[in-house]
């Protein structure tokens, strides 16, 4: 009898201790109400590396002589002063290892200001003096966009860009199938291009021309003192571009 009270004492303890184990489980969390994972947010691609040409109208009656000039009834006010700011804009458009040159048309031939050097080299500096400019009465913009195209092609970065800063006049104004035929290797060539016309008669045809010269991104300023801001523009389009 004594073996069977102790059995049966035994059996009620296993008993309760099964109840009070099960009472103290965590029950699970009810649907909706329990941890979630933290959302994935997609990182941003990093800004690649970039080959730039910037191509810059030398014709003295854009770029002005008003710094060296001696006569006031000659003195041409023109978009030199706010060229190296804006030129300096151009440095944040590609990330390390980007390279930049600059080539100037005005005269009898394109002239390689800057041949390719980094990104950071593109300041005012490059552009050297307003009366480096002096004369200069050839508005080959067909040929400075070839030029352009020369230096782009062989480079090996993946994004190949060229900005144009003038006021759309060529030599052949009368004729636009030849700038056309550039335009078209442009394009054929994978380099994106984008057009700043900087004149005060923005519903001139030479500014037309500049917008369909740049096929990436065209953009008008109606005087010099507007350049900043419309530079600011074209480095946010090259940026959405990428």
């Amino acid at each position: 009898m004594r073996h069977l009270s102790g059995f049966i004492i035994l059996a009620i303890a296993l008993i309760g201790c099964n109840k009070d184990s099960g009472s103290s489980a965590t029950p699970p969390p009810a649907p909706g109400t329990g941890a979630q994972p933290e959302p994935t947010v997609p990182k941003k691609p990093a800004v690649a590396p970039v080959s730039l040409v910037v191509l810059v109208s030398g014709m003295e009656t854009w770029i002005g002589n008003e710094t060296y000039t001696e006569s006031k009834d000659d003195t041409v006010a023109g978009t030199y002063a706010a060229l190296g700011p804006a030129l300096a804009q151009l440095v944040t458009i590609g990330s390390p290892g980007s390279e930049a040159a600059l080539v100037t048309y005005g005269k009898d031939r394109p002239e390689l200001r800057l041949p390719f050097s980094d990104l950071a080299s593109l300041d005012a500096a490059a552009l050297g003096s307003q009366k480096d400019y002096s004369g200069n009465i050839q508005p080959l913009l067909r040929a400075g966009l070839v030029t352009a195209r020369t230096e782009l092609t062989p480079r090996a970065a993946k994004r190949r860009i060229l900005v144009v800063f003038g006021d759309g006049i060529d030599l052949d104004n009368q004729n636009d199938a030849p700038i056309q035929a550039e335009i078209d290797a442009l394009a054929k060539a994978g380099i994106e291009v984008y057009t700043v016309c900087v004149t005060p008669s923005t519903d001139e045809p030479r500014c037309d021309r500049m917008k369909t010269i740049g096929k990436n991104g065209s953009f008008n300023a109606a005087s010099p003192a507007d350049l900043g801001a419309t530079t600011t523009k074209l480095v946010e389009a090259v940026a959405a571009g990428g």
